[in-house]
């Protein structure tokens, strides 16, 4: 795979559970990678797009570019950005995926659904593997973001939800 004249390959950052990243890719965009996470992405993207994957969770401030869109994939959604602020998480092993946007506009496919939904500030978008359903809501940005600042937040969660963060962001296997 070649981009111009440079072979193209293929990068992975990749943190544990307990660690967090921060990291700029080829194009400008900050990623913020929360524990237990992997970005896959070219180390040049291509002359129309720029694409990456997403295993678990991530912030992402893109640098703008309306001639080439901005595309984040999970397993389950697919995120198309021009240059704007989200948060993306997307464990695997979780039953819930959702994008919640910052600033700017984004536009989600629910890739099993084949359904196109368009963020603004301050709302998210949550796809339920299981039950194959999706919601669209408003949400507290300082509640979702609260990891980039090394906080967790946990209003009225059930201990379902909130024994998989913890053993990701403590590194420690919590058993009931």
């Amino acid at each position: 795979n070649t981009v111009g004249s440079s072979l193209v390959e293929n990068m992975v950052k990749e943190t544990t559970f307990g660690d967090k990243l921060s990291f700029t890719l080829p194009d400008g965009t900050i990623v913020k990678l929360n524990s237990g996470s992997k970005i896959e992405y070219p180390n040049k993207f291509s002359d129309t797009l720029r694409e990456v994957f997403l295993y678990g969770e991530a912030f992402f401030e893109v640098e703008e570019n309306p001639n080439k869109p901005f595309i984040i994939n999970t397993s389950s959604i697919k995120t198309e950005v021009l240059g704007t602020s989200f948060n993306v998480k997307a464990y695997e092993n979780e039953s819930n995926a959702s994008v919640t946007l910052v600033s700017g506009k984004v536009k989600v496919k629910v890739k099993m659904l084949n359904k196109d939904l368009v963020l603004w500030p301050s709302f998210q978008v949550t796809f339920n593997n299981d039950t194959k359903t999706y919601s669209h809501e408003k949400v507290d940005l300082n509640k979702v973001l609260s990891w980039k600042n090394n906080t967790l937040i946990f209003d009225n969660e059930p201990l379902s939800s909130i024994i998989p963060q913890l053993e990701r962001w403590y590194d420690v296997d919590i058993r009931l």
